[in-house]
């Protein structure tokens, strides 16, 4: 992976930044929990539940408020394995958020 990267500032303009030493892990660690949620999804489609199970897959000393809220509840399975297979990256589904920390069952 690169060291620096290039971004845009909000006003214009371009500016140089680091890459976090851990960019790679959690490139991967995302990527691992999309195809996991994908599949757990699929099988539980396969299996006529409608639904699937959020959880805490990895511990954090300060989760993000958002991702708490989000612990313990339902998501309709046919839409989220939509949302993960989807082309747009933009992270619109909020349990692929980098670091998480969610999964589903």
């Amino acid at each position: 992976m690169k060291h620096l990267e290039t971004r845009a500032k909000p006003k214009g303009g371009y500016t140089v930044a680091h890459v976090p030493d851990t960019a790679a892990e959690t490139l991967a660690e995302g990527q691992f929990n999309r195809f996991y949620i994908a599949a757990i999804c699929r099988r539980a489609i396969e299996d006529g539940h409608l639904s699937v199970h959020v959880y805490r897959a990895k511990q954090s000393d300060s989760p993000r408020s958002e991702s708490v809220a989000l612990e313990g509840t339902a998501r309709d399975a046919a839409s989220l394995l939509a949302d993960v297979r989807s082309k747009d990256l933009s992270l619109k589904c909020d349990l692929l958020k980098p670091n998480s920390g969610l999964s589903v069952d």
